[in-house]
């Protein structure tokens, strides 16, 4: 009798508190959701280890997908068919089939590392509040930028930014990116950002870190080529925003432009968590797919610009990255900020300026309202689903980080711009019409 009731007081998956039977199954709320969205969004899973039978444990921070998910047909899990949800094996033949192999966690947000030929990052999610995994939508065709050349790089660097704000304009006219609709399933606010957000980091192709070659000397033709590719993969992470595509494509731009900044401050962070882990001694941040700086060490090196500019540059931009480090980073590592709190992040900056006599009023009421829309997703993401009975302080920790990259984002425009006043480095970037306004 004893062991009966034992065996009814606990999950039959992970061993945690149970709450009831789900699926047929005693289970925890945690393995239920996960159980149905794996099936339901037609999942495929790796076994971490390859032994194909990991232990499954509650307490356990880093459970291996696959052998948590034959665990749960092991105990007779079994998702009924419902009349409302459309029949997922017959939609599962139109999308790409995920395989997700979970090496390492930091945060929330994880790297993936298959095989040299096949990169993939997905951001683990541990609750049912989380978004689901969605496969990318196959039917939109990326075009390689214009502006990839050396050439055109070259030309980028003497002024000329015509091409990167034709590419962002024309990615504007695009209509909405999304990945595929899964019938009438509905995801929150926060959930499409986390999703736009893990397409974003999905371009870059990001290597394992045991292959990532660390250099002291950036040249300026390596940072070129990756403030290109981010301006436009941070327009295309707006597209799959659906109220941002409903607006004009001047309010577009002027939002983009408070934006880019911004998000570039908090995916820098973001991307070195998720390659490198939580760093105490360096500050290794990712400035390709294969390459990384040490932002302590960091000097340019001589290719498009002089070894004295080079020299004088590097000497004006460490107590800004001093700043960046105290004051952005640090504070991000100690929190422990999860994926939908950078999704509220991303939310607050596209939304909040609204200060551009250009908006319409409309417009104005409609930014105010979806400010409010994913203020109240994250007080029920914290409440009901974090446990958190006071998140005062998490939430004031968040507007903070906020304020600091705004000083981060002015501090670096101050710099070029003293640059170019002593006649050191001169980039007309700052009047372009996708320059960064703050």
């Amino acid at each position: 009798m004893n062991s009966n009731n034992n065996d009814n007081d606990i999950c039959l998956i992970c061993g945690a508190p149970s709450n009831g039977v789900h699926f047929q199954v005693n289970s925890c709320r945690g393995c239920a959701a996960f159980y149905k969205r794996t099936k339901t969004l037609n999942l495929e899973y790796k076994c971490r280890r390859g032994m194909k039978n990991c232990d499954i444990l509650y307490d356990k921070s880093q459970k291996c997908r696959y052998c948590r998910y034959m665990r749960c047909i092991k105990v007779g899990m079994t998702l009924k068919s419902n009349n409302k949800l459309t029949n997922f094996d017959k939609i599962s033949k139109n999308l790409q089939k995920i395989e997700l192999n979970q090496i390492k966690l930091h945060n929330d947000f994880e790297y993936q590392h298959t095989n040299p030929n096949n990169h993939q990052l997905n951001i683990q999610k541990s609750n049912p509040y989380q978004s689901s995994r969605l496969s990318i939508d196959k039917s939109i065709v990326y075009t390689p930028c214009s502006y990839a050349s050396p050439d055109n790089i070259i030309a980028t660097f003497e002024g000329d930014f015509r091409l990167i704000v034709e590419d962002v304009k024309n990615i504007f006219k695009m209509p909405l990116l999304t990945a595929p609709k899964l019938s009438n399933l509905s995801i929150t606010c926060i959930q499409r950002v986390v999703i736009a957000i893990e397409n974003y980091f999905s371009k870059w192709n990001f290597k394992h870190a045991s292959e990532i070659k660390i250099i002291k000397k950036v040249k300026a033709i390596q940072f070129l080529e990756n403030k290109q590719k981010s301006l436009t993969f941070i327009a295309e992470l707006l597209m799959h925003i659906p109220e941002f595509v409903q607006l004009d494509l001047s309010e577009k731009l002027f939002i983009y432009r408070h934006f880019w900044p911004l998000f570039s401050t908090f995916e820098k962070i973001i991307s070195s968590n998720m390659i490198f882990g939580k760093q105490l001694q360096s500050h290794l941040f990712p400035l390709s797919s294969d390459i990384a700086y040490n932002l302590e060490d960091f000097t340019f090196e001589a290719d498009l610009i002089t070894t004295e500019i080079a020299q004088e540059m590097s000497r004006l931009v460490k107590p800004t990255h001093e700043f960046f480090i105290k004051y952005l980073y640090t504070p991000i590592q100690n929190m422990d900020i999860d994926t939908n709190e950078i999704a509220f992040i991303t939310l607050q900056i596209i939304w909040a300026e609204k200060k551009n006599p250009g908006l319409s009023a409309g417009t104005k009421l409609f930014m105010e309202k979806m400010i409010k829309i994913a203020s109240n997703e994250l007080h029920n993401y914290y409440v009901y689903h974090k446990k958190l009975d006071n998140y005062a302080w998490r939430l004031s920790e968040i507007m903070k980080l906020l304020q600091n990259a705004q000083q981060y984002s002015e501090k670096l425009k101050e710099t070029f711009l003293v640059a170019k006043i002593f006649g050191v480095f001169d980039c007309s970037f700052s009047e372009c019409e996708i320059s960064a306004m703050y």
